[in-house]
């Protein structure tokens, strides 16, 4: 309820989780050793019992000897950032499962750099490995097509690119 007359690394680090206790202890203990800037990303466990997601980032201020004299830095909640990268984990874990319990695979291309992103599913279908085979380029996945489907496949392509609509294949 009221400010404490003093905030020391101590009192803030009985606030962190059991779990991420090590990550900051190390990071904190890193840049003090090696004279860096510090940053982390933990969980804490306010006052009232509230866990948090938190980002701190800071630097120790030395004296001519060399020794820190003090530190500064700042603390920003990012719980709700966080919960949505780990909803958005979830969901693409949940999507990778459909897929392979449907077995329907996905994929993108980026028009303007044609880099091309096959999801595990779309790999398998294709009889290829996303461990150890590239995702194909667009002519080396013609080349996986029937021959007598690439030019509806082309066509299909083409019409996607100049924004008309898909024609069935």
């Amino acid at each position: 309820p009221e400010l404490l007359p003093e905030w020391t690394y101590p009192i803030f680090i009985e606030h962190v989780l059991p779990e991420d206790k090590a990550i900051v202890d190390n990071c904190y203990r890193n840049a003090l050793d090696n004279k860096t800037d510090w940053s982390f990303v933990c969980r804490i466990r306010r006052i009232e019992g509230e866990i948090r997601w938190i980002s701190g980032k800071g630097r120790f201020y030395y004296d001519a000897l060399g020794q820190a004299t003090f530190c500064r830095g700042i603390v920003q909640d990012v719980t709700e950032t966080k919960r949505t990268e780990l909803a958005l984990i979830e969901n693409e874990r949940h999507l990778a499962e459909s897929q392979a319990v449907a077995q329907i695979g996905s994929w993108e291309r980026h028009i303007q750099s044609g880099r091309v992103i096959w999801s595990k599913e779309t790999f398998r279908l294709m009889g290829l490995s996303p461990e150890t085979d590239e995702t194909p380029a667009m002519d080396k996945f013609l080349e996986l097509i029937h021959p007598d489907d690439r030019p509806a496949l082309c066509v299909w392509h083409e019409d996607c690119l100049a924004g008309k609509q898909p024609s069935p294949i």
